[in-house]
């Protein structure tokens, strides 16, 4: 890949650039909740899981993720915005390869999915 592709496309790094922290974060915690909310509902569900089958099950779960990223985007329409990382990793890999812009506020992909998935754990520790 050549030097202005990468620069261009941030390869496929997580951006917050048109975005206040807080608002990035928010939506960060909200949408890996609800991913993972749907996820563990429906897939650790063994009667569920059973009822459903594993395509339908995986067709859910990528239905899921699908839904938060579109819903992050078109929240904010803003442009200098990637849409939530759901994975703290797809966002690392960018970042230690690009650096730049694309350390702005990198903590928000690590800090929302940690509370999102400890939320989750704690409502599921209480309803069980």
């Amino acid at each position: 890949m050549n030097h202005q592709t990468g620069h261009n496309y941030f390869l496929g790094g997580c951006t917050i650039s048109a975005l206040n922290r807080g608002t990035a974060l928010v939506l960060e915690f909200c949408c890996t909740f609800v991913l993972l909310f749907v996820g563990v509902t429906v897939a650790f569900d063994k009667k569920r899981c059973k009822e459903l089958g594993l395509a339908v099950v995986c067709a859910v779960v990528a239905a899921a993720w699908a839904l938060a990223v579109f819903v992050s985007i078109t929240v904010t329409g803003q442009a200098g915005y990637a849409g939530v990382g759901l994975n703290p990793a797809r966002c690392l890999g960018p970042a230690l390869l690009h650096g730049g812009v694309l350390w702005d506020g990198h903590w928000v992909f690590w800090v929302g999915p940690f509370f999102g998935l400890h939320c989750l754990l704690w409502l599921l520790y209480e309803l069980a």
